[in-house]
Parts: C-alpha cells; sequence; structure tokens
C-alpha cells in the first residue's frame, strides 16, 4: 500500500484530511535541497581562486542565483565559519575565512 511504501523509504506518512465535501492528502516526498545547497555552497567559495572578495551581486551574476538563494548561501557559509561579513547593506563584501 501507499503506507507501506512511505514506512519502507522512511519517509513522513501521507496525511488525510477529510473535509466536509472534500479530501485532501497530502504525500510528504524526499528533498534534495541538502546536496545542491552543499553544491552551491562550493561554488561559491571557487569564487575566491578569482578574487579576495566578493558581494551579493557577483554571486548572483556568476552563479545565476537569486538574491534570496544567494544570500542564504552566504549566511550559511558564514555561520560554518568559513566566510567573514565585511560592511553592511549595499557594500556588504564578503572575504574567505583565514585558516
Amino acid at each position: 500500500t501507499l503506507f507501506s511504501s512511505y514506512e519502507k523509504e522512511k519517509l513522513p506518512m501521507p496525511q488525510v484530511i477529510e473535509g466536509e465535501n472534500f479530501i485532501k492528502c497530502i504525500l510528504p516526498r524526499k528533498t534534495f535541497i541538502g546536496k545542491f545547497s552543499n553544491d552551491e555552497e562550493q561554488m561559491i567559495l571557487n569564487l575566491f581562486e578569482l578574487t579576495n572578495e566578493i558581494a551579493i551581486s557577483d554571486v548572483m551574476k556568476i552563479l545565476k542565483m537569486s538574491r534570496a538563494t544567494a544570500g542564504r548561501r552566504l549566511a550559511k557559509l558564514i555561520s560554518k565559519g568559513s566566510l567573514i561579513q565585511i560592511g553592511d547593506g549595499k557594500t556588504t563584501k564578503y572575504r574567505k575565512k583565514k585558516k
């Protein structure tokens, strides 16, 4: 059955919601965001082979990502200790943290 397939794959169980005139079934799916975000983070780090500083606009243009996605990836790299942020607002730049 559907439920045993989800259990076998260790996915969250589907939800069945019954309303007065409807039945809603929510089928969770596997996500691969972790792998993609790690690849994108590595691509950002690779940009530092070309220059010492980058701006969010560089990440957006070179890697063809939205401002929101670029910002999330840069923030994650900062929290991991891979990058440091220099400045605020429009003049914000990012540098690779020295080991």
